[in-house]
Formats: structure tokens, C-alpha cells, sequence
């Protein structure tokens, strides 16, 4: 089983971090078993796509969108967080990379112009130069892939749409044949496996980091549409057979 390392390596090193990603690109497994990195973008109000999850952070005990802050902003509150880790830029990801490792691209579907976000992400797509399936891009809102596939064309790079439910896959039904992926949790893979092998594309699924989970992944008939699982835990993942 190929495996995506979710927001790098997140079980030991502060997630979507160039630590956590650095750890990766040293693993023993990287380019075989480990196919690909999983990493998070959005935009700051500097206009920078910085690489992080969450949607707001904690400032003088109120919940602020992280869109409304600096890139350099964001880099000091979220160090408690990420235990003194720096919050990086996209391209300080693609910088280190440097094509060794397949790039899942999740755009959060935050605050913010997402119009220039993509703008931005088209650019430097295009100074990386990918090729093929180097660069995954996915998310959760049809809205933003439907101009993810409008921006990014050309630029020689997958496509992929996250789903929480199997009725997510109606959302995304009028472009579904300009995608490449399906990204189900594996929860919801379990609860209606056929609702997403009708969609006849592979899958990686996510956020697997349980073995018994696996085991149960691997007992459905749509398993050989798998292509990978993302996970946080890259030692128990790696050491599995399945």
C-alpha cells in the first residue's frame, strides 16, 4: 500500500512544518513506499499562501480568521502551536521538494480572495514546472475546484475532491469528469464503498492511523482503487504489508 504523508510527517514533528517535511524527504521509504506529501494552503492578508490548517488563530482570547493576519503575523502566533516551528510558504515547500515526491495540494476553503490565491499558485505552478501527477490539487469546495480547473489548466497538474460523506460526490457532480481523484475518509469508504467506486476513480483516502483500519480498508471490494492512504503514523504505516 502507497502512502501520503499528512501535513508531513505529523506524528512526530509539528504538522505542515518544514520540519515535519524535511522528516519525510529522509525517510528511508520516500520514493517507494511513501509516494507522496499531503500539505495545506491558504491565503494570508499579505497575500502570501502560507502552509496551515487551521482556519483561525487565538489571539487576546478571540478566534480570528487567518486571513486577516501577515504571513510574518502567523509565523509568531502560531509558534506555541507548533512548538517553535515556523509557518512556511508554498513555495519554501516546492523549493525543498524539488520534484522527489508527489505534492497533494489541499486549498482551504478560508476567508480570503481565492481568485488570488490561485492566481499566485498558478505562477509559481509554473516556475516548478511539474510533471504529471507531481502536483495534486484538491479540496472540499466545489466552488473552488470548479476555478482551480479554470486557472490551473495547462499547467500540468491533477485534480482531486475531498469528501466527508458519499453525498459530498453530488456536490461535485457537474465537473467530476475533469477530476482525477477521489479523496474519501476512510470512514466514510467504509460506510458506502459503492457510492465511490461508481465515481471509476482511484482513491486516496485519508487520514488512516490504525492498522485494524487498514485491515478493513483492504477487506472491500473497491480496494484495488487505493492508490494511496494518507496518514500521520509513517513508521506503523511503513510497516505494514497490505
Amino acid at each position: 500500500m502507497n502512502i501520503v504523508a499528512h501535513r508531513g510527517y505529523s506524528g512526530k514533528y509539528p504538522e505542515n512544518t518544514l520540519a515535519a517535511f524535511e522528516a519525510v524527504l529522509r525517510h528511508p521509504e520516500c520514493g517507494k513506499k511513501i509516494t507522496g506529501m499531503e500539505i495545506d494552503i491558504q491565503l494570508s492578508s499579505d497575500n502570501k499562501i502560507v502552509v496551515f490548517h487551521d482556519a483561525g488563530i487565538e489571539l487576546e482570547g478571540r478566534r480570528r480568521v487567518v486571513s486577516s493576519f501577515t504571513h510574518e503575523e502567523i509565523v509568531r502566533l502560531a509558534k506555541p502551536k507548533l512548538q517553535g516551528e515556523k509557518v512556511c510558504l508554498f513555495e519554501d515547500v516546492l523549493r525543498l521538494v524539488d520534484h522527489r515526491i508527489e505534492l497533494l495540494v489541499e486549498i482551504k476553503s478560508g476567508e480570503y480572495n481565492h481568485a488570488i490565491l490561485l492566481e499566485s499558485v498558478a505562477g509559481q505552478i509554473k516556475h516548478y514546472r511539474p510533471s504529471g501527477r507531481e502536483i495534486i490539487i484538491h479540496s472540499f469546495s466545489v466552488e473552488i475546484m470548479r476555478a482551480a480547473l479554470i486557472r490551473l489548466a495547462g499547467e500540468n497538474v491533477k485534480y482531486g475532491i475531498l469528501c466527508d460523506t458519499s453525498l459530498m460526490l453530488e456536490k461535485f457532480e457537474d465537473i467530476l469528469d475533469k477530476i482525477d481523484y477521489v479523496h474519501p475518509s476512510w470512514k466514510v469508504l467504509l460506510e458506502d464503498p459503492e457510492a465511490f467506486a461508481q465515481t471509476q476513480r482511484p482513491f486516496h483516502v485519508w487520514t488512516v492511523n490504525r492498522k485494524e483500519d487498514l485491515d478493513k480498508l483492504m477487506q472491500l471490494p473497491c480496494k484495488d482503487k487505493i492508490r494511496a492512504v494518507m496518514t500521520d503514523e509513517l513508521e506503523l504505516m511503513c510497516g505494514q504489508n497490505s
